[in-house]
């Protein structure tokens, strides 16, 4: 049947082909691969996709000689993860890792290698992994203080069920405007009520009333977009919510501490009306 066919394919000059970096392993750092992959899963979700802001479209990444932190941000939301571990390095490495060559890493990790080798240069930073390498510009600029935005004083604090909370926002959003994805918590010591409002169609509420709350009843809104990509990636039965006015942030906790290492999320709330 091909007997007739006859292709001409146009291919580039191989000259043209970027160059394999060469490695130079002397400085090499090696990491613990499944947590690195759990900071990646615990952070990457945070990442801007805005262009114009290069600097937030990556994941900040500091290691000290006891430590590695993880941290990502919009401007609306705020993904912390500190692993607590020590690091055979000389002084402190803080750089904006671009979000792609993280997230292939992330994918290929399995229990089956332990290790990740890490080499950072100036510009740019490796990773290998098995038969893997990668290769990685650092995104240059100033990752801003970020913790200035992390309010200390929020007092009003629920514990409530994970999964209850998912499937309630779940089922309240179906009637969330298509502008705001606003969804309201109207919060109670005895109930908890989300509702959500579509003008066109109707609103939708759900009360709940098993839960923990100590603090003063308050109203506050959330993005159900920003709010379920928080709740996919606390890994504890249930979550703790400590708020402040309904105009301040909200910060996100794993309710079982854990020894090795801790992670914290803020959602920057909605406005009511």
């Amino acid at each position: 049947l091909c007997d007739n066919s006859k292709f001409n394919l146009l291919c580039a000059e191989t000259s043209q082909f970027p160059l394999i970096p060469q490695k130079k392993m002397d400085d090499v750092i090696e990491l613990d691969a499944k947590m690195f992959k759990k900071m990646i899963d615990n952070t990457h979700f945070a990442v801007s996709t805005e262009i114009n802001r290069p600097i937030f479209t990556g994941i900040f990444w500091k290691m000290t000689s006891d430590s590695q932190l993880m941290v990502a941000t919009d401007g609306k939301k705020i993904a912390e993860f500190t692993l607590s571990k020590q690091i055979d390095i000389p002084e402190p490495i803080d750089q904006i890792i671009p979000t792609k060559g993280l997230m292939f890493l992330d994918k290929v990790i399995t229990d089956d290698i332990p290790t990740v080798r890490v080499l950072i240069e100036s510009t740019r930073v490796m990773f290998s992994y098995g038969n893997y390498t990668i290769f990685t510009h650092i995104i240059e600029g100033r990752f801003p203080d970020y913790t200035k935005a992390i309010p200390v004083n929020n007092t009003n604090i629920l514990k409530i069920n994970k999964a209850k909370l998912k499937d309630a926002v779940k089922r309240v959003s179906l009637l969330a405007s298509e502008d705001t994805f606003k969804v309201k918590f109207d919060v109670k010591t005895d109930l908890l009520t989300i509702n959500s409002a579509k003008r066109e169609e109707g609103e939708a509420n759900e009360k709940i009333d098993e839960f923990e709350f100590k603090g003063d009843p308050l109203i506050i809104a959330f993005n159900y977009r920003y709010l379920n990509s928080i709740l996919n990636v606390v890994e504890t039965k249930d979550i703790e919510i400590r708020m402040g006015k309904p105009n301040e942030p909200a910060l996100f906790f794993n309710c079982d501490s854990e020894e090795k290492y801790t992670a914290r999320f803020l959602l920057m709330p909605l406005r009511l009306m």
